[in-house]
C-alpha cells in the first residue's frame, strides 16, 4: 500500500459522515426563537447544514431574522456585566430584549431610578438632583 492510501484510510469515515450530511466536528442546532420570528442557529456550519436551515424556515413562516449563537454568547456576556455592575434585573432584561428594529432610549428618569446613573448635569452649574 502506498504511503497516501494508508494516510487517507482514517478520512473515508469522516467523509462518508459529510457525505450523508453529519459532520464528524459537530452538527448545527437550529430552533425557531420563543417569539417566533427569528430563527436560533448555534453551531458550525457545514456541508448538511443548509438542508436543517431550509426545513426550518418551511416550517416557521413568520421567520424573519437569523439568530446567531456567537450574538447569544456576546449578549449573555453583556447582561452579566450589567447585572455584576448592580442593575436591576428589570432593566437588564429590557435591554436584552430590545430588538434593533425597536431599539430603546431609556429616560432620564429610567437611569436614575436603575442606577445607571446618579445625577444630570447641566453642563454649567455641576450636578443636579433628580426632581
Amino acid at each position: 500500500m502506498s504511503a497516501n492510501l494508508v494516510n487517507t484510510i482514517p478520512q473515508v469515515k469522516e467523509y462518508g459522515l459529510i457525505a450523508i450530511g453529519s459532520d464528524p466536528i459537530g452538527d448545527i442546532h437550529v430552533e425557531v426563537s420563543p417569539n417566533g420570528q427569528s430563527m436560533i442557529v448555534s453551531g458550525i456550519l457545514r456541508e448538511g447544514s443548509a438542508m436543517k436551515i431550509i426545513n426550518i424556515l418551511e416550517a416557521a413562516p413568520g421567520v424573519t431574522g437569523l439568530d446567531l449563537d456567537a450574538q447569544r454568547t456576546i449578549t449573555r456576556d453583556m447582561q452579566d456585566v450589567y447585572k455584576s455592575a448592580g442593575l436591576p434585573d428589570a432593566f437588564v432584561q429590557r435591554i436584552v430584549q430590545t430588538v434593533p428594529q425597536d431599539m430603546w432610549y431609556p429616560t432620564r428618569d429610567e437611569l436614575i431610578s436603575s442606577n445607571v446613573i446618579s445625577h444630570v448635569s447641566s453642563g454649567k452649574y455641576g450636578l443636579v438632583p433628580r426632581n
